[in-house]
């Protein structure tokens, strides 16, 4: 079946054109992040003067958080 390998290295190779640039990008957003996750540690820390274990207890608490308002604002948002 020549026409089905065809389709098949057709269908990879456009996969991977365009899933492969766009987790790159993610990867290096996510890397930013981190850094920017350091940076504001130490500020906090310094100006605030909040230690490890509550930066990190601040840390893991947020994608709840965000996860719940956003389902609020979307509840806000939706017609009846």
């Amino acid at each position: 079946m020549q026409g089905d390998d065809e389709v098949l290295r057709t269908a990879t190779s456009k996969a991977i054109r365009r899933i492969v640039p766009f987790t790159m990008l993610m990867f290096v957003l996510s890397f930013l992040d981190r850094v920017n996750v350091g940076f504001a540690k130490q500020g906090l820390q310094r100006d605030a003067g909040i230690g490890d274990y509550a930066f990190a207890m601040g840390l893991r608490a947020q994608p709840g958080i965000s996860a719940m308002i956003d389902r609020e604002n979307s509840r806000a948002l939706s017609v009846p």
